[in-house]
C-alpha cells in the first residue's frame, strides 16, 4: 500500500527542525573526527618512514 503524496507543498515538514539541527551537528563531529584520526595515522606513518629510512642509512 503506497503512502498518500502531500498535495500542497506547504504540508512537507520542513527538514530544519531540532531533531535535524542536532544530528547535524553530530554527523559533522563524527567526519572531524575521522579526519583528524586519518590525519594523525598519516603523519604517524610519515614520521615511521623517515626514522627507518634514516636507520637503514
Amino acid at each position: 500500500m503506497p503512502l498518500a503524496r502531500p498535495s500542497k507543498r506547504s504540508e512537507i515538514a520542513p527538514r530544519d527542525s531540532a531533531i535535524h539541527r542536532r544530528k547535524r551537528v553530530r554527523n559533522l563531529a563524527i567526519l572531524g573526527a575521522l579526519i583528524a584520526l586519518m590525519a594523525v595515522f598519516y603523519l604517524v606513518t610519515i614520521v615511521r618512514i623517515q626514522a627507518g629510512l634514516g636507520a637503514a642509512g
